[in-house]
């Protein structure tokens, strides 16, 4: 039985939520400081910048988006950044709290372009973009949220979000954390049950099959594709940037 990641973002939401995102020492609640905040918000524009230059590198030069998704939107980070190259942004996210900051600080940033919403966009997007965050949620979760994500995309537009697939020996102590009994024949682990050892408010990470990502790639017309490489920590996974085919 996996986590309640939902419950766990829910916590950190109310306690962490700068960390949450980025989870460095200096954005604690106890270190947060005016300056740290900026630092904060202007790494999403480094991000962001990387992400459009890319897409108008390898996918589409003329990269200009009407309607943008920003999943897993936290506290803004990347939506306010995202405002600059979008007409309107919605960012996505389970935590209501994490929404909440993020429509304060957009109203006390003047960002007018952007809103924010627990429930994905049925249609009519052009562009969906995720970073750090589909890497917080089971799989067996996960696979339909990036299915809708996909299907909420208008011909021609874009898709930009990574995920983890695999991990080294620098990020193993976490896949214990929650086991309670298990069997290993050497090879492989079934875990036969699991403990809540830890209350709400953990972060957990889990891989992905990036076959499986492909072939729903595929299957929702994305033929244009280019991919990067990521490692946080010992946990590596794909950032991935395609394009739906247009009409």
């Amino acid at each position: 039985m996996s986590r309640d990641t939902d419950a766990d973002w829910a916590r950190i939401a109310e306690t962490e939520p700068y960390f949450g995102v980025l989870a460095n020492a200096e954005y604690l609640s106890d270190n947060l400081d005016a300056e740290a905040e900026e630092r904060f918000f202007v790494s999403g524009q480094g991000d962001i910048t990387h992400v459009v230059n890319t897409i108008r590198g390898h996918l589409a030069p003329d990269f200009a988006p009407e309607l943008a998704v920003d999943f897993g939107c936290g506290v803004g980070r990347l939506t306010f950044a995202m405002a600059g190259v979008s007409e309107r942004v919605v960012g996505v996210d389970v935590a209501p709290a994490m929404r909440e900051i993020a429509a304060r600080k957009a109203e006390s940033f003047g960002i007018a372009n952007v809103s924010f919403s627990e429930a994905i966009p049925s249609e009519g997007v052009d562009w969906v973009n995720s970073l750090i965050v589909v890497q917080h949620i089971p799989p067996e979760r996960g696979y339909g949220l990036l299915a809708a994500l996909l299907g909420s995309i208008r011909p021609g537009g874009v898709f930009s979000v990574q995920l983890t697939t695999h991990r080294d020996a620098r990020h193993m102590f976490e896949l214990l954390r929650d086991v309670e009994l298990a069997r290993y024949d050497g090879a492989d682990m079934q875990v036969y049950s699991t403990v809540p050892s830890t209350g709400p408010g953990q972060m957990s990470m889990y891989d992905y099959d990036l076959g499986r990502v492909f072939a729903m790639l595929v299957m929702h017309g994305f033929q244009q594709m280019w991919i990067e490489h990521t490692d946080h920590a010992g946990v590596h996974g794909a950032w991935i940037f395609a394009r739906r085919a247009g009409v």
